[in-house]
Order: structure tokens, then sequence, then C-alpha cells
């Protein structure tokens, strides 16, 4: 399920960037994804963001924070049982955050 949250996510991301006029946010440019949650879920959640990321070439990912030119600040919930997103199993639920150098949300 956290692939098809990431899926999504990085579908709407590109049509957001695209439209972007910003520099920051150019191709070749190097991110970092902030990830301050320990819970395993989120960790994964972490990894395959990470992964596809990657896999889609458009940035580089860095490992520091003082290395990248924006950050990528995520916040993961995961719900067990029945919530409102959920008739049970599991849910995902992933805020990402694009953040200059001066700590300035730049889209969320």
């Amino acid at each position: 399920m956290a692939k098809y949250v990431i899926c999504f996510f990085l579908l709407l991301f590109i049509t957001q960037v695209s439209a972007q006029e910003n520099s920051l946010l150019a191709k070749g440019n190097k991110v970092f994804v902030e990830n301050k949650s320990k819970n395993e879920n989120a960790i994964k959640t972490q990894e395959e963001l990470v992964s596809r990321l990657k896999e889609w070439g458009y940035w580089t990912v860095v490992d520091r924070e003082a290395d990248a030119d924006f950050k990528l600040n995520m916040e993961t919930t995961v719900s067990k049982g029945m919530t409102a997103f959920s008739w049970g199993g599991t849910s995902y639920v992933l805020i990402a955050k694009l953040i200059n150098k001066s700590d300035e949300v730049i889209w969320e």
C-alpha cells in the first residue's frame, strides 16, 4: 500500500514541478529527504520514497542536509483498523513539504 501512496505522490508532484518556474526545483538539483519519525513503517516509507526519487532521476538524492539544494520533509502516519480513511487493514498518510535553505516551505 505504501508503494501506491508514494507513486500517487510522485505523479502529483511531477505535475506541480513542471508548472513551477522556481530554479530551486530544477532538474539535477540535490534533495535531502528528512524523516524525523523512528516508526518502522515511516522508515520503510522513507526508504521507498528515496528509492523512487532515485529511479525517477530528476534530482540527486544526498545523504546530508548540508549537501542539498533543498530538503523534502516527510511526515508519515500509519493507522490500523477502522479509521476515516479505511474500514480495516492499514492506512498510510504521507505529508511532504519542500523546504529551501532558509527553512521556508515552497511546496506542500
